[in-house]
């Protein structure tokens, strides 16, 4: 005679499936004695869980168990009983139901199964449980070798920024041909990767032709989040902040407002725009809308050193079907602008609720860089002496056609200086430029100067590539070369005076010899 719990559960948040391995002689600790079998005992053979398709970085998980199972060699039957960890939840919960409910409910899919699953998947994130085991990374899969018996297998608490569907694991006796099998298990998990990234779309006033643009030229940035996508995660996406997305922007960024909310379901294409609705008594805060329902917010938030934060907020995960959710806006480097490779850095941040634990989860996107670089020009007299009020004219041909910028000057650093951005966070291929510069207001009192002058500025440089130019007064001859030089000029006046006096002595001589 014999009994035993069938078709444990095929539980709606996995795939489950079993592998025979071969037949076994039930082993039993006789110091647990069963509850609804006293005749039976604790059975102590081991078989192998494994969960596939976790994501790559994700390591650590843990199984807890539900079902123990008990064996009585005297009428060869097995049986299965809660542990004491589910007994205290269900007790708390409220839930009366026996081993047959649980497993007819999870082999039914019943919904009040799933809401019992994630109660408990919350329980155990919340308290001590003892009847838990650490599963291990081996070949891109996580296993374990468990007792026989159910068990519910979650990632380990704060390891992972991914949310995953609660996963059910059955360790489970099958008898054949007068011999008892353990199937080990194995589990496809069930998850959504969570992420946020922020990028310069290459349409948003970029010059792929020229690869660089200039401080005050407008630019938009896209901030795009991940949204939960697993299997009825909308029956428990009712946290009042599901989404919580912020994008920080530097101080020598300027936010120029033009903010939108889409969604998307992929990473490309197909951009569906919400409605965002400035408040009348706050401008910096406004309403995203889906038809005519608020599901959220975005509040400009000012913060130190000149610097904002745009701060999404979606309500509940139920309110997005789409993958991602993006928030756009533009902005302009400003002359605070930092200059070199290390960038104008953009940070954004997210909270993604996780209605399985209760909880959310948190993640950084990698920082965005606005990679500029910087002209400055000195200007000086002969003397070199520095020389304030010159302005120059900034061209990226050597035909002074196509104008660049300008260079302006800057008192604090005694200079004419003029920023240029030449990239994005490595989203371009950018190389070194040359510009050619050529002054059109002169210092007060000076004559302008005539030459060009030529600066290649690379992104690599994290100081402003300088050039001097020196002015000289009108009339007044340039003073270039060394002592030399001006010997040379010396020599010349007076040879020039002997001439002249020469010129006036035979001039006379001829006046004498004519009287």
């Amino acid at each position: 005679m014999k009994y035993v719990v069938r078709g444990f559960l095929v539980v709606f948040m996995i795939f489950f499936m079993s592998s025979n391995v071969s037949a076994i002689t039930i082993e039993t600790d006789n110091s647990k004695r069963g509850t609804i079998d006293t005749d039976s005992y604790y059975v102590t053979n081991r078989g192998t869980v494994t969960v596939q398709n976790v994501a790559p970085n994700d390591t650590a998980f843990e199984a807890y168990k539900i079902l123990d199972a008990y064996y009585n060699s005297i009428n060869n039957k097995i049986t299965y009983e809660f542990t004491s960890s589910f007994k205290n939840y269900a007790e708390e919960r409220g839930w009366n139901g026996t081993v047959e409910d649980y497993v007819d409910m999870g082999n039914s899919l019943d919904i009040g199964f799933s809401d019992l699953i994630v109660g408990f998947t919350q329980y155990v994130t919340t308290n001590s449980i003892k009847e838990k085991t650490a599963l291990t990374a081996n070949d891109g899969a996580i296993s374990g070798t468990l007792t026989a018996g159910s068990y519910l297998i979650i990632p380990k608490a704060a390891s992972t920024a991914n949310i995953y569907s609660p996963m059910i694991g059955n360790l489970e006796f099958n008898y054949e041909n007068n011999e008892w099998i353990l199937n080990n298990a194995k589990v496809i998990a069930k998850v959504s990767h969570t992420y946020m990234d922020i990028e310069c779309p290459t349409n948003s006033g970029f010059d792929m032709g020229k690869r660089y643009s200039l401080v005050g030229d407008t630019f938009g940035i896209q901030a795009r989040v991940s949204v939960p996508n697993n299997e009825n995660i909308e029956a428990y996406g009712t946290d009042s902040k599901a989404i919580n997305a912020r994008v920080v922007i530097p101080g020598t960024i300027d936010y120029l407002g033009n903010v939108k909310v889409l969604y998307t379901d992929n990473n490309v294409v197909s951009n569906y725009e919400y409605t965002v609705v400035q408040h009348t008594n706050n401008s910096n805060l406004y309403d995203v809308m889906d038809n005519d329902h608020v599901i959220g917010n975005v509040e400009i938030q000012s913060s130190g050193g000149g610097s904002k934060e745009i701060v999404l907020t979606i309500d509940s995960l139920s309110n997005i079907h789409t993958p991602y959710i993006l928030i756009k806006f533009d902005v302009k480097l400003n002359e605070n602008a930092t200059v070199g490779s290390t960038g104008n850095i953009i940070d954004g941040r997210f909270s993604i609720y996780n209605p399985f634990v209760n909880t959310s989860v948190t993640g950084s996107a990698a920082p965005f860089k606005v990679v500029t670089h910087g002209i400055s020009v000195k200007t000086t007299d002969n003397g070199g002496n520095v020389l304030s009020g010159a302005k120059y004219k900034v061209y990226s041909d050597a035909n002074l056609e196509t104008e660049a910028g300008e260079a302006i000057y800057n008192a604090d650093s005694q200079r004419s200086r003029m920023l240029v951005k030449l990239g994005y966070n490595g989203s371009f291929s950018v190389e070194s430029k040359t510009f050619y510069v050529k002054e059109v207001v002169a210092p007060g009192g000076y004559a302008l100067s005539d030459e060009v002058y030529t600066v290649t500025v690379s992104p690599d440089d994290n100081s402003y590539s300088e050039i001097i130019v020196k002015n000289v007064k009108p009339g007044t001859l340039p003073i270039t070369g060394g002592k030399g030089g001006f010997l040379y000029f010396i020599l010349g006046l007076i040879v020039v005076g002997w001439a002249i006096v020469y010129y006036k002595f035979e001039k006379a001589l001829k006046e004498n010899e004519t009287v």
